[in-house]
């Protein structure tokens, strides 16, 4: 039974808008550090996924997410998953809360990195996300930098509240049990140290920006933790479940 739990954890992670030299680094290596994380206990490396929010047309604002996509993705993993957890990016934050609505199983877990639902960055009933936990990073500095290493000037965001260059905060939550939203303003290494950037003999502090915000360590590592002992759990649960009925069978 234990075996067949494990088997059916389904974990997808979901890149953003297609920014120039943009490829999802940052979530491509959260799936790599979840593979690792979970293989000890026995979670397939394949069922722990990267996929676009728009698989083709991933540099397309004009298209809603095709979350058609990613719900045969899991389906193809597992049709009836023993824990499911759904991550996502800016437009994958928007693709993650509409994917959540319509799989099988309600979301143990959706994480959200500055996440941008449209290009004028507002919500819409159908975006309501549905799971038991919902974790929220954004950041309100802009999209990204320019100026060079030395003056970093941020694009400001698009409204007070949000818009394309910064997360949509506060995201509704009707559909979830336990939910947590977080402001990020420096980018930060795995261990929560804040990461810096050379600026000609000397090192500045990386503000968290909308391009930067996934390949923040700290939130990738909090992504980790929390599925992991999650998952754990479970399987401590299982182990004592099945102790249990063994010494009833006796």
């Amino acid at each position: 039974m234990l075996d067949v739990q494990l088997k059916d954890v389904v974990i997808v992670c979901i890149g953003g808008f297609r920014f120039t030299g943009n490829p999802d680094v940052g979530v491509k290596d959260l799936v790599g550090r979840l593979q690792t994380a979970l293989e000890d206990l026995g979670v397939p490396k394949n069922n722990i996924f990267h996929r676009s929010w728009n698989e083709g047309n991933d540099s397309d604002p004009g298209i809603p997410p095709q979350k058609g996509d990613i719900l045969k993705e899991i389906d193809k993993r597992s049709p009836n998953p023993s824990y499911l957890a759904i991550i996502g990016h800016s437009f994958g934050g928007w693709t993650a809360c509409r994917v959540s609505r319509d799989t099988v199983r309600k979301p143990d877990y959706v994480g959200l990195i500055d996440p941008v639902f449209g290009t004028d960055n507002s919500m819409e009933p159908i975006d309501n996300p549905r799971a038991v936990k919902l974790r929220s990073w954004t950041q309100d500095n802009g999209i990204e930098f320019f100026g060079g290493p030395c003056f970093n000037l941020p694009v400001p965001c698009s409204s007070p509240r949000a818009g394309f260059a910064c997360g949509y905060k506060d995201v509704e939550d009707a559909y979830v049990e336990d939910y947590q939203a977080f402001d990020v303003e420096y980018k930060q290494n795995w261990d929560g140290s804040i990461a810096k950037h050379k600026c000609r003999w000397w090192e500045i502090d990386t503000r968290a920006v909308h391009t930067n915000m996934d390949e923040n360590g700290k939130i990738r590592k909090l992504i980790c933790d929390e599925i992991f002992d999650d998952i754990y759990k479970q399987v401590v649960a299982a182990e004592e479940l099945s102790v249990i009925l063994s010494s009833l069978a006796k």
